[in-house]
């Protein structure tokens, strides 16, 4: 192992190649060895008459003591430190010794920390280099968060950068509040349509209170009703939930009875969120508002259904006052039904219970418009963008150069990205594909299309890596540059 050591006294430098063997000497012997090679050299030049009578201020004949040693990428090595632990074969390193000494007012000698941590070595000098050490760790310390503040500072502009030219790409995926308080205006319209509300709960305030539930919660809710209603055999349609969809919501939420119950307070409730009171328990007086059976569940009437189910386990008509549940409720059931509260109440409990809790546990790609908000993540998207349009355009069959759902689930495919990924325990399947498809079509309230275009892809790619990896120990950026990189580099 050969070093490139470069010695500087002063304005006068020389570099010399030093042998060091396997590299188990230290940075201390190094420098002594570099700075006596230095002080040895022939001097250049005429001798001067006074350099004749006083020898010792000659350099060539002076035994120079290094002061400090460093490279281009480390302005500090400790003296004890052994070479092979930090530099390489042909590294270059450079070594400064004082080209005098200089002295306190007390007359003893001025020494830099890496000199005091090096040769202060006595017994009685044990707390000064000790000083000196605390010294240079703090203050290497500062230089490090220094740095990593910088670097930060000049990744967080690039980033800005890029996520700028992104979010034109993508701006109708973008979340937008007042599409989403426009979108459940037009639900809340919708879910008293056929007076369903006015027959749940008859107060207006009691009403308006419940609305504002549902507001807190609106953008989830969409995610969650998409899911189930992209999971059965048609691909394309996600707009509504059959009764078996519904079912298999009921059960995954834990919202089923036990025993007997649980069918038949299903059906019910799948009847009467659509306003069909035919067979309803409730007096003739509030049946009377009631549309024909329903067949299909729109998001209007899944808002209802969530109603029902808090009213239904809470065994109230939502008066202010602890109800007595109902036959045949899940453990979770008995202590909900003993908490007073009015209707808002018991749904707010009934959706932070029970409902928000299955779309963290089903939906982790409901992150997906909180990611691209989010820089970082646009970053890696502008890094990957031309790359996914040359798989986006290669796979589009239809005339408006958008993708059907087919054509998604099929480049999801041959990524490479169904399955279980090799350090992640969540296996990506082709219903996760179809129904990540349904969630990237519009915003919240959006009349859910049939094509995809490329920034509803963009924002597909972005679910499936929050979808695939759902660990909290990745960051979103990363789970999402993991996804675009399969992407990028799909068939074609």
């Amino acid at each position: 192992m050969q070093l490139v050591v470069r010695v500087v006294c002063g304005e006068r430098g020389s570099t010399f190649r030093v042998p060091v063997g396997d590299g188990q000497q230290s940075f201390k012997w190094l420098a002594l060895v570099a700075a006596q090679r230095f002080g040895s050299e022939s001097p250049k030049g005429k001798v001067r008459q006074r350099e004749r009578k006083c020898p010792a201020t000659n350099v060539a004949n002076t035994n120079l003591v290094p002061t400090r040693c460093y490279t281009e990428t480390c302005d500090f090595f400790h003296p004890d430190a052994l070479l092979s632990d930090k530099l390489e074969d042909g590294a270059e390193l450079t070594v400064e010794v004082a080209p005098r000494v200089l002295v306190r007012d007390d007359g003893s000698p001025l020494k830099s920390r890496w000199q005091t941590i090096a040769f202060a070595v006595s017994p009685s000098s044990a707390s000064r280099r000790e000083q000196a050490i605390a010294e240079e760790d703090d203050a290497q310390h500062a230089k490090t968060v220094s740095l990593i503040a910088v670097e930060a500072e000049v990744l967080r502009v690039e980033n800005k950068r890029k996520a700028t030219h992104v979010r034109q790409l993508i701006q109708a995926q973008l979340p937008d509040a007042d599409a989403a308080a426009d979108s459940l205006s037009e639900d809340w319209f919708a879910m008293n349509k056929n007076g369903v509300l006015d027959v749940f709960i008859g107060d207006p305030e009691e009403q308006a209170r419940i609305q504002n539930v549902f507001a807190v919660h609106y953008v989830q809710l969409d995610e969650l009703f998409k899911a189930f209603a992209a999971s059965g055999a048609s691909l394309a349609d996600a707009r509504d939930l059959d009764a078996k969809e519904f079912e298999d919501f009921c059960k995954q939420a834990n919202l089923m009875a036990v025993g007997s119950h649980g069918v038949s307070a299903v059906a019910s409730c799948f009847a009467e969120a659509g306003g069909d009171f035919s067979h309803s328990h409730r007096s003739s007086q509030k049946k009377k508002r009631g549309a024909g059976p329903t067949k299909d569940m729109e998001r209007p009437e899944f808002l209802n259904a969530l109603l029902w189910f808090a009213l239904y386990w809470a065994g109230t008509d939502g008066k202010d006052v602890g109800g007595q549940g109902a036959p045949g409720g899940p453990a979770w059931a008995e202590a909900f039904a003993a908490v007073a509260g009015n209707a808002s109440t018991k749904l707010e409990t009934l959706l932070e219970l029970r409902v928000v809790p299955l779309i963290h546990r089903k939906l982790p790609g409901a992150l997906g418009k909180v990611a691209l908000n989010t820089d970082a993540v646009l970053a890696k998207v502008y890094d990957a963008e031309t790359d996914l349009r040359r798989v986006f355009n290669s796979w589009c069959r239809t005339v408006d150069h958008e993708l059907t759902v087919i054509e998604f689930v099929g480049i999801v495919d041959a990524a490479g990205l169904v399955g279980r990924a090799a350090d992640s325990k969540v296996a990506l399947t082709l219903k996760d594909a179809r129904q990540t498809f349904a969630a990237t079509q519009a915003e919240a309230g959006g009349q859910g299309q049939v094509l995809m275009s490329f920034g509803e892809f963009i924002e597909g790619a972005v679910r499936l890596g929050l979808t695939k990896w759902p660990s909290d120990d990745l960051a979103l950026a990363e789970r999402a540059d993991r996804v675009l990189r399969a992407l990028a580099t799909c068939p074609v």
